[in-house]
Parts: C-alpha cells; structure tokens; sequence
C-alpha cells in the first residue's frame, strides 16, 4: 500500500498549485510599454544609477552585438574592466564572497538549494565564475606548482 496523506512519507503534497490558477499579473499594453521604456530611460542618468553603483567617467556604455558572442567567463571580466568597471566589479566581488561562503554552509544533500540560490537575480553565475578562478589563482600563488612525477616520487 502507497502512503496518500499529506502528513506521511511519500504522500501527496499538501497544498500544490493549481493548474488552472492564472498567476500572471495582467496589466494593460500601453501601460506596460510606458513603464518599460521609463525604466530603460531611467539606466542612463548618472543619478539614480550612481546611487548604488560605481560607474565610470564614459557611462552609459553602449555595446555592440558582439558582446553576447562572448563565450567565456575570463573574456567577459576583460571586456569589463576595458570598459572601466573594475570598481563595480570590485564592489560587487565581497558580497559575491559572502554569498559563496554561505552556500559552502549548507549541508552536501543541499544541491538543490544551491542551484536555486545562483539563480537569484543579481547573483549570476559571472560573478561566482570570477570568483571561483580569484580563489584559485590565489591558491596557486600561494603554494608552487609541482610537477606530477615529482609528487609521485615523495609519495613512494
């Protein structure tokens, strides 16, 4: 016999969602159109973006469909810091740091959790990327690389 009730294990859930549901926020056309150009026109003045951000001498910055062509995490950083963002990169690194260390926190059967934890908006995967290769790079300048033979020769 398979457990039904929501209070057992493997039972159903409890309250799921319901199919026919309609969560969409349904707002009218023209109103959403205005607020999505104001919000584009809002990026490009120095004052509200200047608030939370360190932007440099050029901003705003516009960037040419190349940018997407962009495959790789260190050719991403580079473009960046041509670009001048070096400081909001270096702002947004610490908080970047303090949100891996919590997610090495959670408990190894937490994967779950950890994957929906980079997907949060404003965490992307760049950032840790960046970070995860400032880690290591510090790591191998810490301690000299040796050769493989060389290790297996003291293990032996």
């Amino acid at each position: 016999m398979g457990a039904f009730a929501p209070g057992t294990v493997g039972g159903r859930r409890a309250h799921p969602p319901k199919s026919w549901k309609v969560i969409a926020l349904s707002m009218n056309i023209k109103e959403r159109r205005k607020s999505i150009r104001s919000a584009l026109a809002a990026t490009v003045t120095t004052d509200e973006v200047g608030k939370k951000h360190r932007l440099p001498k050029n901003y705003p910055v516009v960037l040419d469909a190349s940018f997407e062509a962009l495959s790789r995490t260190s050719e991403v950083e580079q473009c960046l810091v041509k670009l001048g963002l070096q400081d909001e990169l270096t702002r947004a690194i610490p908080n970047v740091e303090k949100f891996v260390r919590e997610l090495r926190k959670l408990s190894a059967h937490d994967a779950e959790a950890e994957r929906r934890a980079l997907m949060r908006p404003g965490m992307g995967k760049v950032f840790k990327q960046i970070l995860d290769r400032q880690s290591r790079e510090a790591r191998e300048a810490e301690e000299p690389r040796e050769d493989r033979r060389d290790r297996s020769r003291r293990r032996g």
